[in-house]
């Protein structure tokens, strides 16, 4: 187990890591900060080793991160006429965002999370239906944060 921290804990310093320091919120688009192919994933991936590793280790930069994702989906879901299935989606868009932010911290970013959640279901046809590139992906979040508003409307 000693050898395997000592390799991740190289590994996260290394590459990753710094990849993950040197992003530029200017240029970036939600594409750039997915779950599945970007900045989320890799948020997580740091969140899952301080939990093994030490808990305050990427807490600054977390916390960075969470402030800078907030404005970019204040920004992206401002103008809705250049989203697509893409910029919904789990593994792409919104949709893995708030997975992200669910599995980081469920409790403390309920509210930002049901607001998008709305968000992407009032924008479901513009999305397919499977999990990946669609409307499927937000079941796991409503049952996640227990969106009980969001429930009541995909029952209609």
């Amino acid at each position: 187990m000693t050898i395997l921290l000592k390799l991740s804990s190289t590994i996260v310093y290394g590459e990753i890591y710094h990849y993950f320091l040197q992003r530029d919120t200017a240029k970036e688009s939600i594409l750039d900060y997915s779950f599945a192919h970007g900045y989320c994933g890799i948020a997580y991936a740091l969140f899952a080793y301080s939990k093994v590793l030490e808990p305050s280790m990427f807490y600054n930069d977390l916390h960075t991160f969470h402030a800078e994702l907030k404005k970019l989906l204040e920004k992206v879901t401002s103008n809705t006429e250049n989203l697509g299935n893409l910029q919904l989606s789990w593994c792409e868009g919104i949709s893995g965002i708030i997975l992200y932010l669910c599995m980081y911290d469920c409790d403390g970013n309920k509210d930002i999370i049901s607001k998008y959640q709305e968000f992407v279901f009032n924008h479901h046809l513009k999305m397919m239906t499977g999990y990946c590139h669609g409307i499927t992906s937000l079941l796991q979040t409503t049952v996640y944060n227990q969106n009980k508003l969001l429930m009541k409307k995909s029952n209609r």
